[in-house]
């Protein structure tokens, strides 16, 4: 799978650019798409069509303004699934969910009160029969060990955004490693995750950070 960053060109742009790219994929390989609420809703329904070939598994954030309403009317149109991210805490999450906007949820956990309150997001989601995704805020490797354990949490097969940790320069500890294009939890107590204490980190409110 591919993640990819859409809303950035001209769309008929993105659109060849994205034909160009599925020819050159592998069968297996499939596309998860965020377009950072970067489209009115006409040129997101004209995207939706004009790609509905492609092996797009998520269209994640389309709207630039989204509410209930389009969101729905869109997913019902596409066999695509639609996400949302950012725009949970503006949305009526109760008609969110109780009227499948959109098939996919895609949860950081410290935008949602830490890891009981997106544990409980995503079981109310789950009840209601629209998937997660456990995603990452650019988290230390203590936050990416605690995010895949909420993910592991979820019994789901979909693959979760959680492979950040090289984006920083210097980290708090290991992140989990990989393997088979997994990430491998420990079998330790609590997250498992051991500070690395030789590497300088900035106190806040006595807390390393």
């Amino acid at each position: 799978m591919l993640k990819l960053k859409l809303g950035v060109l001209a769309i008929d742009e993105e659109i060849a650019l994205l034909r160009q790219l599925a020819i050159a994929l592998p069968p297996e390989c499939s596309l998860r798409l965020d377009a950072n609420r970067g489209w009115p809703p006409a040129a997101a329904a004209r995207f939706l069509q004009a790609c509905a070939d492609l092996p797009i598994e998520m269209l994640e954030e389309p709207l630039a303004d989204p509410d209930v309403d389009r969101l729905q009317a869109m997913q019902q149109t596409t066999r695509i699934a639609l996400g949302v991210d950012e725009s949970i805490g503006s949305l009526d999450s109760e008609a969110l969910l109780a009227r499948r906007a959109v098939r996919r949820l895609v949860i950081k956990p410290p935008r949602h009160g830490g890891l009981l309150a997106a544990l409980a997001l995503a079981r109310r989601a789950g009840n209601a029969g629209v998937e997660c995704v456990i995603s990452s805020s650019l988290d230390s490797a203590c936050g990416i060990t605690a995010a895949a354990h909420l993910a592991a949490a979820l019994d789901s097969r979909l693959a979760h955004g959680l492979a950040t940790s090289t984006w920083l320069a210097e980290d708090t500890g290991s992140p989990p490693r990989v393997g088979n294009g997994e990430l491998l939890l420990d079998a330790a107590p609590g997250l498992g995750f051991v500070p690395d204490r030789k590497r300088s980190f900035v106190p806040l409110a006595g807390l390393y950070c």
